[in-house]
């Protein structure tokens, strides 16, 4: 029973255009750091550590824009 929901799931977001997948795949990335300390944490430190080896990022730009990306 539970192969059949999850196959009725992505046939019912087979159905949903490109946009809205990318909406709701950064809500599941932003869901995802908010729920996960140590995802979350080791988010921030892999930013901290290419900032210290001479790549010049915005943490808080970096940081935003990765958490909505890894659900996309």
């Amino acid at each position: 029973m539970s192969s059949s929901l999850a196959v009725w799931l992505f046939d019912l977001v087979a159905l949903l255009p490109l946009r809205a997948l990318h909406f709701l795949g950064a809500l599941l990335g932003r869901a995802t750091f908010g729920l996960s300390a140590g995802y979350a944490a080791r988010l921030r430190e892999n930013l901290e550590q290419a900032s210290r080896h001479g790549l010049a990022v915005d943490l808080r730009q970096t940081l935003r824009a990765s958490i909505t990306e890894t659900g996309k």
